[in-house]
């Protein structure tokens, strides 16, 4: 049986400090939600021209990155984004309806910072900068667990792809809602284990019932037990047993 549940950081291994690297996310089209988003690498330019054109299109030229964006509300030299030295700079280029910047109408040339949220007509564009290098990347709209723009995510997706067909156990940590049950089981299909995915929500059972829960009973071992039940752990076996919330588990059943 496997276990599941996992996240591991490799970051604290020894390893020179690198700059890390700036990219561009185009993630929103307000007027096509369901366009797929663009991740833009911005290591190789030091300058980026944002307007409007006929479709999405993004250009490499002499050290420029020409984006052109399918938006009638945007201007076709819309804003600018240049590199001085460790600075990267974001200005209006006079554009009819504005550039904004986490809800604020840019009147004068602003430094980016990591996560910074630019609209530009409908379009939404968010600045990143990653510890990890990254790449040009475009997501499909058959979006995966495995599916990701941000830099540092995908270089740890990409590490965890590589344990799925071992027998390592895996911590995934998140907040609610962030779908580590959508990575678990997406680590349980990349295993090709021949058991079964068997997710169970320790915060949802009686302290008093978890044991028998996990490992099982025979009938007849307390009263009410009138049949043998197997437990979730016997029903992962040579699968993967996803324990989801299991800090809400006795610390002396967390040890076992």
């Amino acid at each position: 049986m496997a276990k599941t549940i996992s996240f591991f950081d490799q970051d604290n291994r020894a390893a020179t400090p690198r700059a890390p690297t700036p990219y561009l996310v185009i993630a929103i089209n307000g007027q096509k939600p369901l366009a797929p988003a663009t991740r833009l690498c911005l290591s190789d330019v030091h300058q980026v021209d944002i307007g409007r054109g006929d479709q999405r299109r993004c250009e490499r030229k002499d050290g420029v990155l020409h984006i052109e964006l399918p938006d009638g509300w945007m201007s076709s030299d819309h804003a600018q984004i240049t590199h001085l030295g460790r600075r990267w700079q974001l200005r209006d280029a006079g554009s009819k309806n504005g550039t904004f910047v986490q809800g604020l109408r840019l009147n004068t040339p602003h430094d980016l910072a990591d996560g910074d949220m630019i609209a530009v007509g409908n379009m939404m564009l968010v600045f990143r900068l990653s510890q990890a290098p990254v790449g040009d990347r475009e997501l499909t709209a058959d979006l995966t667990a495995w599916s990701t723009l941000n830099g540092r995510l995908e270089k740890d997706l990409e590490s965890l792809a590589k344990i799925c067909r071992t027998a390592v156990t895996v911590l995934i940590t998140g907040e609610t809602g962030t779908g580590k049950d959508l990575l678990a089981r997406t680590i349980h299909e990349r295993s090709q284990r021949p058991g079964e995915f068997v997710p169970l929500n320790c915060g949802a059972i009686a302290e008093h019932l978890i044991e028998s829960e996990l490992f099982g009973h025979k009938r007849g071992a307390f009263s009410g037990a009138d049949v043998e039940k197997k437990g979730w752990i016997r029903q992962a076996d040579r699968g993967t047993l996803f324990l989801d919330e299991i800090a809400e588990l006795p610390a002396h059943l967390q040890e076992a």
